[in-house]
């Protein structure tokens, strides 16, 4: 059997938002990755893979998405940011001046360039078992597509992919060699996304790790 964190570890999250992160976070696991802490839609998602995730967070597409955060309008993928705002009788405005906002957005552009980066090597070299999940489902031909865009990134490549059933329903059921569906009885709402369930994300991440026909070991530096 593999440890947790082992197991956590051996995995990054593609979306739709934190979730996965604070399951990784209550293991130990604070390793950066793109999309750990963004919100991620699926469609914006497979749009960000097709395109290598070229002109990701270009100054002039940023815009306010709330007053911690950033919408990519060239992805629709949000980031955390430093460069707020706040309500005013246009909607969300960001605070401070351009030139605050530059200075801010330079050592955040440095930041998503190499998670980027970091993030499109694991894509190439099937390093990582990419997960997402969604609170209101994802998709079936989104899902398709983008298991198929995986590929073409590495033949090697498995997603899983975390859907809701309202029940008492832990799973894990493999639909091909590079793409997993598991399924979990409640997803955190998205306003309070730490408020996981733990031990079902422990099962469907143990799960995942211990098949052998995932072959662990791959992803994993000490078993």
């Amino acid at each position: 059997m593999i440890a947790l964190p082992q197991a956590y570890a051996a995995f990054v999250n593609l979306g739709d938002n934190c979730e996965f992160g604070f399951a990784q976070r209550a293991h130990g696991i604070e390793e950066g990755s793109l999309l750990r802490w963004a919100v991620t839609p699926a469609e914006a998602l497979l749009k960000a893979l097709r395109n290598k995730f070229e002109g990701l967070y270009a100054f002039d597409n940023l815009s306010p998405s709330s007053p911690d955060m950033v919408r990519d309008s060239a992805t629709g993928l949000c980031f955390h940011t430093q460069m707020f705002s706040g309500m005013t009788n246009y909607g969300l405005e960001f605070k401070g001046s351009d030139a605050e906002r530059q200075h801010i957005y330079k050592s955040e552009i440095d930041k998503i360039s190499y998670m980027k980066q970091k993030l499109i090597n694991q894509l190439e070299s099937a390093s990582k078992i990419f997960i997402m999940k969604s609170n209101s489902g994802i998709n079936e031909m989104i899902i398709k597509y983008i298991v198929e865009t995986l590929i073409e990134f590495n033949e090697r490549n498995i997603l899983v992919v975390v859907s809701s059933c309202g029940r008492d329903c832990l799973g894990v059921e493999a639909v091909s060699r590079n793409f997993y569906q598991a399924t979990i009885s409640r997803f955190a709402p998205y306003e309070k996304a730490d408020s996981i369930d733990l031990e079902a994300w422990n099962y469907i991440v143990g799960e995942m790790v211990n098949r052998s026909d995932v072959r662990a070991e791959r992803f994993i530096d000490t078993l």
